[in-house]
């Protein structure tokens, strides 16, 4: 397990709001607290009037945090307490905090004042408690891994003796298996399609009636289509997985009139990818074979046929590199789009 210091990698925003708690609480009008400009979490109405209700009912129990800014008072964390706050009143209903009635004021407790990408983090460490839904946990992800970048680029934070998915589970208090790295998935589909395309370079082993016992295995429709369907079915899980089944399925209807091009595109997508592997490296054996059979039509061709032969196994082997590549990119293109299909 990964020790981690947020306090280091976020300035002493983390720590500050650990310390929130610790401070003083300080009453302070509703109307005086201005929203946060930047908080990366949704507020919906739905939740806000049964947390509005809840709080009538039995009392508000955890401060707002907030920041001076000028003269100014920034709301950091509690969006949706706040905004629960603001409903009571403005329906004019009344709720207490620690038994005491203080309708129309808010308990606050402050924290010192932070900007940029440390304030993100600052608001995304303190609601890691909070139950967020598929999409909103992509977005929380996404947001972190930006402001951790920039922090990378600035010196402040270094990923080196640390799991990406330990540091982001750490900050925004979603677990491990759900976030994801597929680097190395990639990296090793990369390096098993670009031996898998030149292994039918190396040799040609052929049986008294010409049939080929030695070939790229991506040179059979077969096993490409197999590939295909296996990057297919990934990126269906991991879709179906990181967004809600329900969710996944609404984008295949999202607009209803496009649901048949929708479905169309799976078909081709799944398709496309095993043909365009299959088709480069099947066209490559097959003209390489030719000129072996040339070389073997008389002595006076075998010059000719060696050296074109060489020029082709050297091309052949760039156009392998390249369709492993091409392969493992659209691949991630895929499992990512149905991972975020609908956060944009």
């Amino acid at each position: 397990m990964t020790n981690l210091d947020l306090g280091k990698m976020f300035g002493d925003s983390n720590q500050e709001m650990q310390k929130a708690t610790a401070l003083k609480t300080y009453l302070v009008k509703l109307d005086e607290i201005l929203p946060s400009e930047e908080n990366p979490y949704e507020v919906e109405e739905e939740s806000v009037q049964r947390l509005a209700e809840n709080i009538e009912q039995y009392g508000l129990f955890q401060a707002l945090t907030v920041q001076k800014e000028g003269s100014e008072i920034r709301l950091i964390s509690g969006e949706r307490r706040f905004t629960s706050l603001k409903y009571l009143t403005d329906t004019g209903k009344t709720y207490t905090y620690n038994g005491a009635d203080i309708t129309g004021y808010a308990p606050v407790s402050y924290v010192k004042q932070v900007v940029g990408d440390a304030k993100t983090m600052m608001m995304i460490s303190a609601n890691a408690h909070r139950d967020m839904q598929a999409g909103e946990k992509n977005h929380i992800i996404e947001t972190t891994m930006n402001s951790l970048e920039k922090q990378v680029l600035s010196g402040k934070f270094s990923w080196e003796g640390k799991r990406k998915a330990t540091v982001l589970a750490a900050i925004t208090g979603i677990k491990e298996h759900y976030i994801k790295d597929y680097s190395l998935f990639l990296f090793s589909l990369f390096m098993f399609i670009l031996v898998a395309n030149n292994i039918g370079l190396m040799a040609k082993i052929q049986t008294t009636n010409g049939y080929n016992l030695w070939t790229s295995p991506t040179a059979n429709l077969g096993y490409d289509l197999s590939l295909s369907f296996m990057i297919t079915l990934i990126a269906h899980i991991e879709g179906v997985r990181r967004r809600g089944f329900k969710e996944y399925l609404k984008a295949f209807a999202t607009p209803g009139f496009m649901t048949p091009m929708n479905l169309l595109e799976e078909v081709t997508n799944f398709a496309s990818l095993a043909i365009r592997i299959y088709g480069n490296i099947f066209a490559g054996e097959v003209l390489a074979g030719l000129l072996l059979t040339l070389s073997q039509q008389a002595f006076y061709w075998y010059p000719a046929a060696f050296i074109g032969n060489m020029l082709w196994t050297a091309f052949s082997i760039f156009i392998s590199c390249i369709q492993a590549y091409v392969f493992t990119m659209l691949s991630s293109m895929y499992i990512g789009k149905k991972i975020n299909e609908g956060e944009e």
